[in-house]
């Protein structure tokens, strides 16, 4: 781990000194560092007197230090004489610590009876352990932040026929764009209507998870009226998310003229 490289950033402070050492073959002066405990405390009945925080057991009237651990009655016992057990609330100190004497609370010795006394913990509540299903309930101090929304940014492009001659079919491209952010899903509509306002044509398609960067274009065919007329086509796109309602709609104007020898005012109504 290089704990003993001057270079080498710790949480405790170094001690370093020169030493003689073999390198390679040959004793040289190296520089050596360890890790300086001098000022290291630790003081078991206030570290497992403040756990688990925040507090959780018993669960009727939670306590710091309190554990659960599986234990037998002492007085009862099965009909076939196997011994029953339960789980019990208590203070972790007493209850792991009640044969086991604290050696060392500074220094090196201190840090080497604090990794001990979370040996002895765990051990204990390996050898107590309460049954899947009945543990305790943790508590949290508060809930994790919602996740930011889902944003996009869908727009819509197309194209239709300039010019049309009535009663002849061609096809026109509406085109949607995710310019930014999430994948997107959503809808697509698209409305022609002619120089009266009568509607021609409605088409209606669906997009799903249109990534970032990606469009998808939807083929439309249409056949223009008898009569001649302006036909405006409004394309309209909408997804979850999207937070840029400037881009959504597209427009476009198809100017169709009569057939030869037609009545201008056939299919009109």
């Amino acid at each position: 781990m290089g704990l003993d490289l001057s270079t080498t950033t710790t949480q405790l402070p170094k001690t370093c000194i020169n030493i003689k050492q073999e390198v390679k073959g040959v004793v040289q002066t190296v520089n050596k560092c360890f890790l300086d405990y001098g000022a290291y405390n630790y003081e078991r009945s206030q570290t497992y007197g403040n756990l688990p925080f925040p507090k959780n057991i018993p669960a009727a009237n939670p306590q710091l230090g309190f554990f659960d651990y599986l234990t037998p009655y002492q007085t009862q016992m099965a009909p076939d004489g196997r011994p029953l057990f339960h789980i019990k609330s208590a203070n972790i100190v007493p209850t792991v610590f009640v044969s086991l004497p604290a050696t060392g609370t500074a220094n090196i010795g201190g840090f080497a009876q604090a990794s001990d006394d979370a040996r002895a913990v765990i051990d204990f509540m390996h050898s107590h352990p309460v049954i899947a299903g009945y543990e305790a309930r943790v508590l949290c101090e508060g809930s994790a932040p919602p996740p930011p929304p889902v944003i996009v940014d869908v727009s819509s492009k197309l194209q239709m026929p300039t010019r049309m001659v009535g009663n002849t079919t061609h096809e026109g491209t509406l085109t949607v764009n995710n310019l930014k952010g999430a994948p997107a899903t959503g809808s697509v509509q698209l409305v022609g209507k002619d120089s009266t306002g009568k509607s021609l044509l409605v088409y209606q398609n669906s997009f799903n998870a249109l990534a970032a960067g990606k469009s998808v274009s939807f083929t439309i065919p249409f056949k223009a009226p008898k009569y001649a007329t302006t036909i405006t086509w409004t394309a309209t796109a909408t997804a979850a998310g999207d937070n840029n309602a400037t881009n959504n709609t597209a427009t476009f104007k198809t100017t169709v003229t009569a057939p030869r020898g037609n009545d201008d005012r056939d299919d009109r109504d």
